[in-house]
């Protein structure tokens, strides 16, 4: 579940609420018509009044007020429609991308990452940093220089925080060094699969498994359209299964730490950088290994959950992720021919925001805290 700090949840999944039922006071009312109004713009923009209507079963002068509001705040823009016939249309109305940002942070155990992210999903500004000291200063300095490049006269939304479940943060420290501004905070896993459920993939049949390629391997699991954290936060800790004829953990055989050493530590500082690939019999040896492997772990994700989509992402190189993923499917054919195999393989993906995808979900948090309702439609309504 997402963990929000300094205020309530205020957010419902679904269509528009057209009356005061249920326990909800007329501001909840107000705030909820709002916010799928801006997120039905955001998704499938531009649109006229009368399909904000259809669409959020709000009444045509009710949506009138809705845009009215989200245009005086700078968060949409009207436009004329311009018909088959050449004749001008109705007014329609489109996302200002440039009307709010949020910064997400993603914090490992010995680096970070951090991004600018304006209301459309788009990336501004992105920046990894070194944890050399104490992991409060580290964050702090980063978020000074994303806050300075936020364009005068934006709302800002406010910051989240993806974790690593090894990584200790005080995070009244980041708090009071940012007084007045939301500070919201979720697991790295879960982070990665908001970020391909929102921006990404969308709602899929069956959910969704985020494999997390790191220095261990790890998966976000969304089931039913909710982010799964079983006991203690601990669902999704798959790097010490034991996998493939070999019977090697998936973090040996799929890790980071694995690709060091299969083609040594100079090589793999050149790619992670930005180098070409080169015809590396040890690199293809390699993808080969771990492609096995993760394989054997969705089959068998596949077997008890059955999700529509898996999708394939972390700190690989891009290159080496894509390859990856190829390799993956080609095994998969062939694995659906054998005797007594799975029938109901997943669609099997790269992640849309490669390395990026855990703080990419982080910084969506504050949009769905202030502006833009839960995406996960089970949320239960707010007290009155």
């Amino acid at each position: 579940m997402i963990t929000l700090r300094n205020s309530k949840r205020k957010a419902i999944g679904g269509r528009g609420i057209v009356g005061a039922d249920r326990g909800l006071t007329l501001q909840h009312v107000a705030d909820h018509n709002s916010r799928v109004t801006l997120e039905a713009i955001r998704r499938d923009g531009p649109l006229t009044r009368k399909e904000l209507a259809l669409r959020n079963g709000l009444t045509p002068p009710g949506v009138t007020n809705i845009v009215r509001k989200l245009s005086e705040e700078g968060l949409i823009v009207s436009q004329q429609r311009t018909l088959p016939n050449g004749r001008a249309g109705p007014a329609e109305f489109a996302l200002r991308a440039q009307g709010a940002f949020s910064v997400g942070i993603r914090v490992a155990a010995d680096h970070g990452e951090a991004v600018l992210l304006d209301l459309a999903g788009a990336i501004w500004k992105r920046q990894q940093f070194i944890i050399a000291a104490d992991v409060e200063t580290a964050v702090c300095t980063s978020l000074h220089d994303l806050l300075g490049a936020v364009p005068p006269g934006s709302h800002f939304a406010g910051i989240g925080l993806a974790l690593d479940q090894s990584v200790a943060v005080a995070l009244d420290t980041i708090e009071n060094a940012f007084v007045g501004t939301r500070v919201l905070v979720e697991d790295e896993c879960a982070a990665a699969v908001l970020s391909e459920r929102v921006l990404g993939v969308g709602s899929v049949e069956g959910g969704a498994m985020y494999v997390l390629i790191g220095e261990s391997v790890r998966a976000g699991l969304l089931l039913r359209d909710r982010p799964f954290s079983g006991v203690h936060g601990r669902a999704g800790q798959i790097g010490k299964l034991r996998t493939g004829n070999d019977h090697i953990s998936l973090d040996q055989a799929a890790g980071l730490s694995g690709l060091r050493a299969a083609i040594g530590g100079k090589e793999f500082t050149r790619i992670a950088t930005g180098g070409a690939l080169t015809d590396s019999p040890a690199l293809a040896a390699w993808i080969q290994t771990a492609a096995r492997h993760l394989l054997d772990a969705i089959v068998a994700t596949a077997g008890f959950l059955a999700p529509g989509v898996v999708i394939v992402g972390g700190d690989l190189p891009p290159q080496i992720n894509v390859l990856i993923v190829k390799q993956i499917l080609s095994l998969s054919a062939e694995y659906a021919k054998r005797p007594f195999s799975s029938p109901w393989m997943p669609e099997i993906r790269s992640a849309k925001f490669e390395r990026s995808g855990v703080a990419v979900g982080a910084a969506l948090l504050p949009f769905f805290e202030t502006l833009l309702p839960s995406p996960f439609h089970s949320d239960p309504p707010p007290a009155a």
